[in-house]
């Protein structure tokens, strides 16, 4: 029994080391400067969003919204590499306020669309990644999630794997 419970320690800790490790990394790099959080367009790379998941986006994210929301992205990523978002839904709130929200992980998949990323809003309207949305991105990259979608001042921007921006069309 005792045998059991080590082998279970050591698999929880190497896991807990490689989750760890993971986020420092990012972080590290992004203090360093050799990833950025600026809205840039890459490689005309382009999110999609159904005009099914845009109004449900509009609908979640009013103006007057004056905390931190998330909701689940699902879609799928198609043969020429663009992203497509096909559906949103509301992830389960724990806590939210106007600089902070906590939430249960999104389900992995809604039918046949996979989750590809978390969305949530700055109330303030800033456009930049704050350390906590940095912290949870590296969470969600484990998890593997595509992206990380922010509603700002400027509308919907994601940030694909390096933090990097790309721009959002309606189809």
């Amino acid at each position: 029994m005792k045998e059991i419970m080590k082998k279970y320690l050591l698999f929880f800790l190497v896991f807990v080391l490689i989750v760890s490790s993971s986020i420092f990394i990012n972080v590290l790099l992004i203090q360093k400067g050799l990833l950025n959080n600026e809205k840039v367009e890459v490689n005309d790379s382009i999110a999609h969003l159904s005009v099914n998941a845009k109004s449900k986006l509009d609908k979640i994210y009013t103006v007057d919204l004056k905390i931190e929301i998330p909701t689940c992205l699902f879609g799928e990523i198609t043969k020429d590499g663009r992203i497509r978002i096909e559906n949103v839904e509301n992830a389960e709130i724990v806590s939210s306020n106007t600089t902070s929200v906590t939430y249960y992980n999104c389900p992995s998949y809604i039918g046949e669309y996979k989750v590809l990323s978390t969305m949530h809003n700055h109330p303030n309207g800033d456009c930049r990644l704050s350390s906590q949305d940095l912290e949870t991105y590296g969470k969600d990259i484990n998890r593997g999630q595509l992206m990380l979608g922010l509603k700002c001042q400027e509308g919907y921007i994601f940030f694909i794997l390096n933090k990097i921006g790309i721009k959002v069309e309606e189809w």
